[in-house]
């Protein structure tokens, strides 16, 4: 089975990922990517029959954001980056321009998806759903999974979001390990 039919066999049994989808479609125009836990631990579920915890935080990437308009019961309030964080009654959808992403920025490149995946704090966080396209992206995160290995894919970024966290890298690393089961290589 494909990473993307793994993804697409747990993600449509979650119906705020149809939901959230629906949202960012509205309030966006060009490319989206779903990003974050959601992604790898939709695969993880079902690649290795591993029970994980219902991470609805959807997290999406916009290449063109426009005037956000939610739902009733929703509200915006803003992420610890200042992006828009929109909250509904059930779960949350990050909402982050890709030209506003904080390794990008920090590392003076071009806006592009993939300086987005070659930015990431760890390995497995190195994969995305192309909402666009209906493909899951990102050969790091992929081979990471297969491999069942955790590790360090962009050191600056990985300092960032440890020190975020309040742990060291390692710890971060031994974390994400432990969650899904996979060996932590340090």
């Amino acid at each position: 089975m494909s990473p993307t039919q793994s993804f697409l066999k747990i993600a449509n049994t979650c119906p705020e990922f149809k939901e959230a989808i629906d949202i960012i479609k509205s309030n966006s125009e060009g490319q989206i990517w779903l990003i974050g836990g959601f992604v790898c631990r939709s695969i993880i579920q079902d690649l290795y029959n591993i029970h994980l915890k219902k991470d609805v935080d959807l997290d999406f990437i916009i290449e063109i954001p426009k005037e956000i308009k939610l739902p009733k019961g929703w509200k915006m309030e803003r992420n610890s980056y200042g992006n828009p964080k929109l909250i509904g009654p059930k779960y949350e959808i990050d909402y982050i321009p890709l030209k506003s992403i904080h390794s990008i920025i920090r590392r003076g490149l071009e806006p592009t998806i993939e300086n987005f995946l070659s930015g990431t704090p760890l390995n497995v966080q190195s994969i995305i759903y192309d909402v666009t396209n209906d493909k899951v992206i990102g050969d790091i995160g992929i081979k990471a999974i297969e491999d069942k290995i955790v590790a360090v894919n962009n050191p600056e970024q990985a300092q960032h979001r440890a020190e975020k966290k309040g742990v060291s890298v390692d710890d971060l690393v031994i974390d994400i390990a432990n969650q899904f089961g996979f060996e932590a290589r340090l």
